[in-house]
């Protein structure tokens, strides 16, 4: 199998400039308590992340500057969204008409605060569709399957809760919210562990969701393992009626692994192909990976959350290309797991998404094919169980790209060719294809 690169192979990587990792500025406006313990604050207010964490008293300077006033204003749902919310509670007729989504009868005892997080979840599918950008994010194609299996399910509702509040909280830095997301993650968690012991044929769907859900909330990759380890084992159980599954589509049902069937004190190896050629082919296309993020490292200097995260992704190619065996499963997990919980780490816009913004689509086609890399590097875990959603919205994007014309980018001030920008993700869709079998017609 031979895969499409843009000319840089293994023997070239000398040529690219050595990653200087950056350390985080400090901040200028963080809580007391994380300056005297010299780690970074996220400036939730009024109590800081670490600080909820770990019992902690929390404050911040006093200073008399407008611009670094300690008052910071609580976060006021719009009044709009009250009256839509209330008439879903009065009526069980869903807002978002363009979403189709089941009536939710049974939500009528649903309190004000956990509807207006179901009712933030489905107004950004709605910006998302209207755009007609839902097939760009993952899981947002299939919200409607989500809301339908959170009717059944108090734990998946919980679950998808706990997402909505996670992402409410990394935007406004509201503790309250994060507070929130906490307490519906317990709540999913816990509900999901009771329907796992009455596993069934009826409620393996809303297991399968739930886990999917909260798989993306994990800020601990210990937990995270856990659960894409108990993901990876349902999705097993699930196998006599996995093709009547509503997530079918979505499931490479031959890559499963279950946990309690691997080799005692085995330490997890890398690039466990049936040739030479297909572990050379993976290091050329993480070479090839290394190159393009370079590139759109200075595409999206100006955004600091794009530039984060586009960093990070250079810097794991690198790590995973120069380290090609006997990474412990634990180091996996490890090292992935971040890219598992990005929504609840960087603040990348949905509203720039649905607005097709050219360098954030090719972030996220670089972020879906990064993680395709690594599922292929790392068999032993569960990525590639659900690496199809991740081609489907590669080749989506691609497909807008290839409708683009060339453009001149504000951030490196120079004119990018959509092809040289997308030419890496695509080709990790042909090589996942070709070494999984994987048909996404």
């Amino acid at each position: 199998m031979r895969v499409r690169t843009q000319s840089c192979t293994l023997g070239r990587m000398s040529t690219i400039n050595p990653v200087i990792r950056r350390s985080h500025t400090k901040s200028k406006s963080g809580c007391n308590t994380c300056r005297a313990r010299r780690i970074k604050c996220d400036e939730f207010r009024p109590h800081c992340r670490n600080c909820l964490q770990t019992r902690r008293r929390c404050n911040y300077p006093v200073t008399n500057s407008v611009e670094g006033s300690t008052s910071f204003p609580g976060f006021t749902w719009p009044s709009a969204a009250d009256r839509s919310i209330e008439k879903w509670k009065n009526s069980g007729e869903p807002p978002f008409p363009c979403l189709e989504l089941p009536t939710t009868p049974s939500w009528h005892n649903l309190s004000l605060g956990k509807l207006r997080h179901l009712h933030h979840l489905a107004l950004m599918a709605s910006i998302l569709e209207l755009s007609k950008t839902r097939q760009f994010c993952l899981w947002w194609s299939e919200i409607t399957i989500f809301f339908q299996l959170a009717i059944r399910f108090n734990f998946v509702a919980y679950a998808v809760m706990g997402h909505s509040a996670g992402r409410l909280a990394l935007v406004t830095k509201i503790s309250s919210a994060f507070e929130d997301a906490t307490r519906y993650r317990t709540l999913a968690l816990q509900g999901l562990n009771a329907a796992i012991t009455s596993f069934t044929k009826d409620n393996a769907d809303a297991i399968l969701c739930a886990s999917l859900c909260l798989s993306n909330q994990e800020h601990d990759w210990r937990s995270w393992k856990a659960i894409m380890e108990g993901t990876s084992a349902v999705i097993c159980e699930m196998r006599p009626w996995i093709t009547g599954s509503v997530f079918s589509n979505y499931l490479d049902h031959a890559g499963c692994v279950i946990p309690e069937k691997r080799i005692p004190g085995a330490r997890g190896l890398t690039m466990t192909f049936d040739s030479d050629v297909e572990i050379f082919n993976l290091k050329s296309l993480l070479a090839q990976a290394v190159g393009s993020l370079n590139t759109l490292s200075s595409c999206s200097k100006d955004t600091p959350e794009l530039s984060a995260l586009v960093r990070h992704l250079r810097d794991t190619c690198r790590i995973v290309h120069e380290r090609s065996s006997d990474w412990p499963i634990e180091e996996q997990f490890r090292l992935v797991h971040p890219f598992a919980a990005w929504m609840d780490k960087y603040t990348i816009s949905y509203f720039a998404i649905s607005e097709k913004d050219t360098v954030v689509l090719a972030t996220l086609a670089h972020f879906y094919a990064v993680v395709v890399c690594l599922s292929l590097a790392f068999p032993e875990m569960a990525l590639p169980l659900t690496t199809t959603i991740r081609l489907r919205s590669i080749i989506e994007i691609g497909q807008v790209f290839g409708s683009k014309p060339p453009f001149f980018c504000g951030g490196c001030r120079e004119v990018h060719y959509q092809e040289g920008l997308m030419a890496f993700p695509l080709n990790a869709v042909h090589m996942f294809q070709g070494v999984r079998g994987c048909n996404l017609e």
